[in-house]
């Protein structure tokens, strides 16, 4: 499965991309509170990410961005979406 978002940072009073920041792809099983990290990678100088990792069941998907020194984190309390596998 391929996964694919926007990472935009407030700047200079607008939204903008968020260039070349790390992020991680989270999955939840179904029936679980633990989210497993299936893979990393970085926004591109648009803010694009896109992220592949292998289905394996259902549960729900998320993108995360970790923060930085001048970025707050994505809260670990941020949903996801959920893919039913058949």
């Amino acid at each position: 499965m391929t996964v694919t978002g926007g990472l935009q940072h407030y700047a200079d009073f607008n939204w903008r991309a968020y260039a070349n920041a790390p992020v991680v792809l989270q999955f939840q099983p179904r029936g679980s509170t633990t989210w497993k990290q299936m893979a990393t990678g970085r926004s591109n100088a648009s803010g694009n990410v896109s992220l592949k990792a292998k289905v394996t069941g259902d549960g729900t998907w998320r993108i995360r961005h970790y923060g930085d020194a001048r970025h707050f984190n994505t809260p670990a309390s941020a949903g996801g979406d959920y893919v039913d596998m058949r």
